[in-house]
């Protein structure tokens, strides 16, 4: 069942409209899919993060008993050394049962560290899909919020009559507001001019000139920051990247050696493999749809193209923070 706001019945669509006063229910049915989708995702974000939290003491408990282990080893490997300096000391009876109890202890250690590593990796790339997907889907969830705040905004200068306190998605107390200017600082302080200069002008579009010219700068900026996560261009040395028709590496394949690195065996292919390429096609396709702008013909401005590009300039700064704090990870 649906409101409708014409009729002010509850009713059950007919071909997507009121059977009672005819009014289109399309949009407001969509909506609701929307906020359903919405909902189901935090509550599995909600799940997830109770999971994970969980295995958080576990990774403590494991990790201690690995610096232990690996310090005790050490301690075995360099006082056998040591002793070692006079031979006929393992031949002492005394050395019967400390020989039985190393003996014992190290039935089956080769395996079992082994298979302790083949498990520590399974669990290591378990993080790194999850980060990629997470960071995925923080990026839909940050531009879904902005996107209402700012047609709110556009509402809110056309009929100032009409006001909601739907508050401000930049308050959001997890959101890292210095992160990204401190980093962008350390690939090369240019970024960081080049994104202030943006963020000061994006609040000034009363011409379509300052408009396209404010698209033009995010796209540049794109070009620029992943060129300078790779200055050499190393990623036309990995096996995995693909180049266009002129030969040059695909700005995809840029995108995710700025997050990667120098791996040569990246799988573009593999499952745990597919966040971050995701990632990658949607800073491009970013960059596509700055370009869209920037070339529009248009002579006027109008609330949309507006919108659309402040929506555009959160996913520039929300996906190029991402992609950075991935970048850490992974070289780690």
């Amino acid at each position: 069942m649906y409101f409708c706001p014409s009729c002010g019945k509850n009713v059950e669509p007919l071909y997507n409209t009121c059977p009672i006063c005819g009014f289109n229910l399309k949009f407001i049915m969509d909506l609701d899919q929307i906020k359903e989708a919405v909902k189901v995702s935090v509550q599995n974000f909600e799940q997830a993060k109770d999971d994970l939290e969980k295995t958080h003491d576990y990774a403590e408990y494991v990790n201690e008993k690995l610096n232990r282990a690996i310090w005790d080893g050490n301690f075995i490997i360099n006082s056998l050394d040591t002793l070692g300096g006079n031979p006929n000391i393992f031949n002492d009876d005394l050395f019967v049962e400390p020989h039985q109890f190393l003996n014992s202890g190290i039935s089956g250690m080769i395996e079992h560290s082994q298979d302790f590593i083949k498990k520590a990796q399974d669990i290591s790339n378990n993080y790194k899909y999850l980060s990629g997907a997470i960071s995925q889907s923080d990026v839909n969830m940050g531009t879904g919020a902005v996107a209402i705040h700012t047609f709110y905004r556009e509402y809110e200068e056309i009929y100032p009559g009409i006001a909601f306190n739907i508050g401000n998605p930049y308050d959001n107390p997890y959101r890292k507001k210095e992160f990204l200017i401190n980093k962008l600082k350390i690939i090369n302080p240019i970024l960081e001019e080049r994104l202030n200069s943006i963020s000061s002008s994006i609040g000034f579009q009363n011409k379509i000139r300052d408009l396209k010219n404010n698209a033009h700068l995010m796209r540049e900026f794109i070009s620029e920051f992943i060129q300078l996560c790779d200055p050499g261009n190393n990623v036309k040395n990995m096996d995995w990247c693909e180049f266009s028709d002129r030969k040059n590496p695909k700005q995809k394949s840029r995108v995710i050696y700025a997050i990667i690195g120098n791996n040569s065996k990246f799988d573009s292919n593999d499952p745990s493999n597919k966040p971050i390429v995701e990632i990658a096609k949607n800073y491009r396709k970013l960059y596509q749809n700055l370009n869209g702008i920037a070339h529009n013909r248009s002579k006027k401005i109008t609330s949309h193209i507006r919108m659309r590009l402040n929506i555009y300039f959160n996913q520039l700064i929300e996906y190029t923070e991402t992609i950075i704090s991935l970048r850490e990870k992974f070289s780690t």
